[in-house]
């Protein structure tokens, strides 16, 4: 809700400023909003969602920020550039950028509290079973098999598309509620790395794109201390 939403809803005339005042000395402040789908408030829903936090809470916090490990996908636009520059008064800063949308440009990321485990680019296409596949492998590569370890990722259809797979992997796979992005910290550190992304020279192709991720190291700038926060704010979803 606005100060406008607020103003109109009282059905007073008063400046907008004001209701500011007045938010702030009730403790209110002004916040990013996360939209929730209909159907994430669906019944069935939220019992999926309460099944997966009494699974997961069931676990040592030790457990739950080293041994379980995070895995999500996002695309990426060629175009990414940075947001403000330096112009004239007066002027605005156009970059142009090209017409054609360039190839699919999509990173898989795998992450615990403590470090990014594993990052992929995949160009020129989607990331599917397969690469999803080569991903687990190469984490479970990286891991080894000492320690027990669960993989945590969204529950979309391609995951899906390969039970022989998962009966061979030496990991216990388990997948989100339906329609609850915000249990997977995935989604903060993509927000983090895409401003590493803009801070760099505006790409001018899928070669250009991967160095600025990749080459660039965008992935290493993200610090264990944030992606200990990026947890724990998901773990504060966990009443809804």
């Amino acid at each position: 809700m606005t100060t406008f939403d607020i103003v109109e809803k009282l059905g007073i005339t008063v400046n907008e400023t004001t209701v500011w005042r007045w938010l702030k000395k009730l403790h209110f402040s002004w916040k990013m909003t996360r939209p929730v789908t209909i159907l994430g408030n669906d019944p069935t829903v939220k019992s999926e969602r309460k099944a997966f936090v009494e699974w997961y809470q069931s676990m040592t916090p030790q457990y739950q920020h080293n041994n379980i490990i995070h895995i999500d996908e996002s695309p990426f636009k060629l175009q990414i550039f940075k947001s403000h520059g330096w112009a004239l008064v007066g002027e605005t800063p156009n970059p142009v950028i090209p017409t054609s949308r360039g190839p699919n440009v999509s990173m898989i990321l795998a992450l615990n509290s403590f470090n990014i485990t594993h990052c992929e680019v995949i160009v020129g296409r989607g990331v599917n079973s397969s690469i999803l596949n080569e991903f687990l492998t190469k984490i479970r590569e990286t891991l080894g098999t000492e320690q027990i370890y669960t993989i945590v990722m969204d529950n979309v259809r391609f995951h899906h598309s390969n039970p022989e797979f998962y009966d061979h992997y030496p990991y216990e796979i388990k997948y989100l509620p339906r329609y609850s992005p915000f249990l997977n910290p995935c989604e903060e550190a993509f927000s983090l790395i895409i401003n590493q992304v803009r801070r760099n020279p505006r790409p001018t192709g899928n070669n250009d794109l991967m160095q600025i991720i990749v080459m660039r190291s965008a992935c290493a700038t993200v610090t264990s201390a944030q992606l200990l926060g990026f947890l724990l704010h998901s773990e504060s979803f966990s009443n809804m």
